[in-house]
């Protein structure tokens, strides 16, 4: 589940992995959902700079966790948990 247990219990982690999509292979390496998914919500949560996303709640590059975030919102993924 990745860091998103500082924001999600459980059920909620479920409900909301099963709405979204693991990204297509663009490039060498493809980031799981579940290690981005503390960092947007950290964001989304404190409406801090993307840049100033902890590395205690996510480990990867700050421009992984808003070009993820910008997949989803492209597929509608978010709307539908809403």
């Amino acid at each position: 589940m990745g860091n998103a247990t500082y924001f999600l219990n459980q059920t909620q982690y479920d409900f909301l992995a099963a709405l979204l999509p693991e990204p297509t292979v663009k490039t060498k390496r493809v980031i799981p959902n579940a290690e981005l998914l503390g960092g947007i919500l950290f964001v989304l949560r404190t409406g801090c700079r993307w840049a100033d996303i902890p590395t205690s709640i996510c480990l990867h590059d700050y421009s992984s966790c808003w070009r993820r975030l910008r997949f989803w919102q492209k597929r509608g993924c978010l709307k539908q948990g809403w």
